[in-house]
C-alpha cells in the first residue's frame, strides 16, 4: 500500500508519532511511505528518536510518489519550532500537509490518509474554519454525512460525536443522528 502521512501540529506530537510509525513500517518492507512535513521539523524527530530509515526529501508529492526509496519526505520549507505552541505557521503547516496528502489520494496516487493530530487553536489562527480533519475531508469530499472511526486490533470505535465539548454532548444526540451514524458505519 501507499501510505501518506500529514504532520499535523508542528508544534506538537505530530512529527515524532509519525516517526516512530514510519519507523514501524520501513522495518516492514510492505508499503510506500510518505510524509509531508518541514524538513527541520522531520530532521529533529528523527534524531529524537535514532531512527535509521533511509528516506529521500522532495520538493512534492508528485516527486515523492515517483521516487524509488520506501520514505519519501515531501518537504513543507522550514519551520522554527515553539514546541507546545500553536501558532498561525504551524496551523498553515498542517493544513498544506493535509492538502498535500489528499491530492495524492484523489488522484489515486495514494491508498490512504493517515494524520496526526492537529491543534484546533493553530487552524484558527490560520484563519481555517474546520475544528479538524473530518470536517475539513468532509468539505473537501462534499460528503455531508461522516464518521470519525478509531480502529485497532483492540478496539473498533464510531463516535456519535465530534470536536464538541462533552457537556453538549447530550443535546448533540438524537435518534435520526444516531441511526445515521450507525448505517454509514454498517
Amino acid at each position: 500500500m501507499k501510505l501518506f502521512f500529514t504532520c499535523g501540529d508542528c508544534n506538537g506530537i505530530g512529527p515524532e508519532i509519525v516517526v516512530k510509525t514510519l519507523t514501524y513500517f520501513y522495518k516492514q518492507k510492505k508499503h510506500k511511505l510518505h510524509f509531508a512535513v518541514p524538513k527541520n521539523i522531520f530532521e529533529e524527530s528523527l534524531t529524537l528518536f535514532q531512527s535509521d530509515f533511509e528516506y529521500e526529501i522532495v520538493k512534492s508529492s508528485g516527486q515523492s510518489l515517483q521516487s524509488k526509496r520506501v520514505v519519501s519526505i515531501i518537504n513543507l520549507g522550514n519551520m522554527k519550532s515553539a514546541y507546545g505552541k500553536p501558532t498561525k505557521l504551524s496551523g498553515e503547516i498542517a493544513f498544506r500537509s493535509l492538502q498535500e496528502s489528499f491530492a495524492a489520494v484523489k488522484n489515486n496516487s495514494a491508498d490512504c490518509i493517515i494524520t496526526a493530530p492537529i491543534s484546533k487553536d493553530a487552524f484558527h489562527k490560520a484563519g481555517i474554519v474546520f475544528p479538524g480533519h473530518t470536517e475539513l475531508l468532509a468539505s473537501w469530499t462534499k460528503v455531508e454525512n461522516v464518521v470519525m472511526f478509531f480502529h485497532s486490533s483492540k478496539l473498533r470505535a464510531a463516535l456519535l460525536t465530534i470536536h464538541v465539548p462533552l457537556k453538549t454532548v447530550s443535546f448533540s444526540l438524537d435518534i435520526n443522528i444516531i441511526k445515521k451514524k450507525i448505517n454509514i458505519v454498517l
